[in-house]
């Protein structure tokens, strides 16, 4: 539930410093929240972020920490291209 509020709060937030700060803290939980997730939760939550149409939102996907989160964004850019 926690992550479906910040992907939520992402998407609605204006451009700008406020989007900015709930983006971080989308990512924060998503990736120290990994490994103890079970693995199809986890992706399920992150597909519609990773397929986005908003460049920004890929962008930030792609500078996570997670490697996992970073591989999944470039390589769904790619498939997008």
């Amino acid at each position: 539930m926690v992550s479906e509020a910040y992907e939520l709060i992402a998407e609605l937030a204006p451009p700008g410093r406020q989007r900015e700060a709930v983006m971080t803290r989308y990512l924060n939980f998503m990736e120290t929240h990994y490994a103890s997730t079970p693995p199809n939760l986890w992706f399920t939550q992150l597909k519609s972020q990773w397929r986005s149409k908003d460049a920004w939102v890929v962008e930030q996907f792609i500078n996570s920490a997670n490697p996992v989160m970073s591989l999944y964004a470039r390589v769904n850019r790619k498939i997008a291209e």
